[in-house]
């Protein structure tokens, strides 16, 4: 069956009218699509690298984020960004080592980091009945991304997701225990501070490291 940003044609449908719903008409344009398919597409690229990168080792640490930024700097193409600091300083590893460095220094802890929805947009409305049934359309490209036959999964898996008001719609949209990993998604495991980022701290004490 023919996809679309990972997603088969009734489910894209279904993530389509949610998009809809929660931006204006210009923003998803045929030429914006067309945009949001490019960055799909080369995320995916760096995302089947990152895969080369942990051939033979065990994902002891996933963190579960939302999407691309819409700038397109993906996580596993660009490490320069503030956010992605703060993943990095979780696991002490300085920014004075190169870029491929550092993926690898992350491959070798065994950590993973998976979006759950393909769509590079700036998301705001995240409390809305239209955002989670975003969350919830795109299900299946994240279940695609864990089922992946290429990794390889710790039995001792720590999991944590990386913001709140999403995390929050996630774990509605997954109240039973996912089945790869065997994890159950709950709110003990957003590791956000006061300000609701993704904090460092919060990923060590997730993680027990």
């Amino acid at each position: 069956m023919k996809t679309k940003f990972g997603l088969n044609p009734k489910e894209y449908k279904s993530a389509r009218k949610a998009l809809g719903s929660l931006f204006a008409k210009e923003e998803l344009s045929e030429q914006k699509i067309s945009e949001l398919e490019d960055i799909y597409k080369r995320c995916e690229m760096a995302w089947k690298k990152n895969l080369v990168r942990l051939r033979g080792k065990k994902i002891r640490y996933l963190l579960i984020a939302e999407a691309v930024p819409c700038t397109g700097k993906y996580f596993y193409k660009d490490l320069h960004g503030q956010w992605s600091r703060r993943v990095l300083n979780a696991f002490h590893i300085p920014n004075t080592e190169s870029v491929e460095s550092r993926f690898k220094l992350l491959a070798e802890k065994g950590f993973l980091l998976v979006d759950t929805i393909p769509f590079a947009m700036k998301y705001t409305n995240r409390r809305s009945p239209e955002y989670f049934e975003l969350v919830k359309a795109c299900k299946s490209y994240l279940d695609k991304k864990l089922s992946d036959k290429r990794l390889s999964w710790s039995p001792k898996i720590r999991v944590a997701i990386a913001f709140k008001l999403h995390g929050m719609s996630l774990i509605e949209a997954y109240p039973k225990r996912h089945k790869i990993p065997k994890i159950k998604l709950s709110e003990k495991l957003i590791a956000t501070d006061g300000s609701n980022y993704t904090s460092p701290s919060r990923l060590r004490e997730i993680y027990g490291i």
